[in-house]
């Protein structure tokens, strides 16, 4: 598997400080990513998905949702209780494609059509962790794709809570909901994308977590996060984190990512 350590371009660095008015603080994070750039995401994907295969078939070892989770904990991207629960609540199993279900365990990211991914669960738990949803939250999850980061949300927020995917391309909206749906949950909900970045109409959100690449920081999404809020997000090649406070917007942005582009 292929290590990737990035940074943010002069560039994106300037304008995201431009963007909240703040100093960009990066630190890196080395971890195993997988490709999920759609240029040659589904060949890429694939070919890695097939050697990982073929590595397991030499060690053989029954995969399951509980073994991805001792994985996950082991090699610290799983650090809390309430992420671990979350993860175990959810199987990952029930948000991919049919035909690529027996790979569904295996850390790396998964083609679901139009070139796009279910993310790799080490960056879904990082990305959580990140986020730190509490009960009774209101989030927001743009570019929901198959459902998966929409149904761990819903198990942090609560019953008392509330979670809105949203997602721009029709086909992953449908299969976003119809993946849902087998959780039945009153407390979180799939919708298409409006002209508007996240989801205005909804605003004010307690967390708002974004699971494609931006060039720069989106200034929509400043306007929709709550005072004492923060965003977790992904700019160019790196894991952003942002906090609300009042009018001030720190963040801190972690290195060493890959995602599909965000589309608008």
């Amino acid at each position: 598997m292929a290590r990737w350590r990035g940074s943010l371009s002069r560039r994106g660095l300037r304008a995201l400080s431009e963007t909240f008015c703040i100093q960009i603080t990066t630190q890196p994070f080395r971890a195993i990513v997988s490709f999920t750039q759609t240029a040659h995401s589904a060949a890429t994907i694939e070919d890695r998905t097939a050697n990982e295969r073929s590595s397991t078939q030499k060690a053989p070892m029954s995969r399951t949702n509980e073994t991805l989770i001792q994985a996950l904990k082991e090699s610290g991207a799983i650090k809390t209780s309430a992420v671990e629960a979350a993860f175990r609540a959810v199987d990952r199993a029930d948000f991919v494609p049919e035909e690529l279900r027996a790979d569904a365990y295996l850390d790396t990211a998964l083609p679901i059509g139009h070139g796009q991914t279910i993310s790799q669960p080490t960056v879904v738990a990082f990305c959580l962790e990140q986020l730190a949803v509490a009960h009774g939250m209101r989030v927001l999850d743009v570019g929901s794709g198959s459902g998966y980061t929409t149904a761990l949300l819903s198990q942090l927020v609560g019953p008392s809570g509330e979670v809105v995917g949203v997602e721009i391309i029709p086909e992953l909206v449908a299969f976003g909901q119809e993946n849902l749906a087998k959780y039945t949950p009153t407390n979180a909900r799939i919708e298409a994308a409006g002209a508007a970045l996240g989801k205005p109409s909804a605003a004010p959100f307690d967390r708002i977590l974004v699971s494609a690449a931006a060039e720069e920081m989106p200034a929509a999404l400043k306007e929709q996060i709550a005072d004492g809020g923060r965003i977790v997000l992904p700019v160019q090649q790196s894991i952003c984190v942002v906090d609300r406070q009042g009018d001030f917007f720190p963040f801190q942005c972690h290195e060493g990512y890959v995602f599909v582009p965000l589309v608008t």
